[in-house]
């Protein structure tokens, strides 16, 4: 199975209208299998394994700045400290949420949007 950003980036895709979108919250689900990581320290871990493993340290660390450890910034959304399942659970759940969805979502409508007609929702 090829990657599917590989597949854009080399045309292999149906020329059609194309709508896509997400909703805000998305990848909060994912997060319930994560409840165990509850430190920076093993959230960076985990980053660095699963996500990124050739990534310098650095890179990781700047993701966390980027994915602060405040859970009224986290998914789900604009519920303040509500849901915080565990002491990395928003947090998690925000990136996983733009790593899995929102990112690939945008990447798709920039690659093709001069190339066929795209429409995009956020909800």
């Amino acid at each position: 199975m090829a990657d599917p950003q590989q597949l854009v980036l080399q045309g292999s895709i149906a020329d059609i209208p194309f709508i896509t979108g997400d909703c805000d919250d998305e990848g909060t689900i994912f997060s319930f299998s994560t409840l165990n990581i509850t430190t920076d320290a093993q959230l960076a871990e985990y980053l660095q394994t699963y996500w990124f493993p050739s990534a310098p340290a650095a890179a990781i660390e700047q993701l966390l700045v980027y994915y602060p450890q405040d859970p009224t910034q986290g998914s789900p959304y604009d519920t303040g400290a509500l849901y915080e399942l565990s002491a990395q659970f928003k947090r998690m759940a925000s990136f996983q949420g733009d790593a899995t969805f929102h990112a690939p979502r945008r990447f798709f409508l920039q690659q093709r949007s001069g190339s066929q007609s795209t429409w995009a929702f956020r909800e």
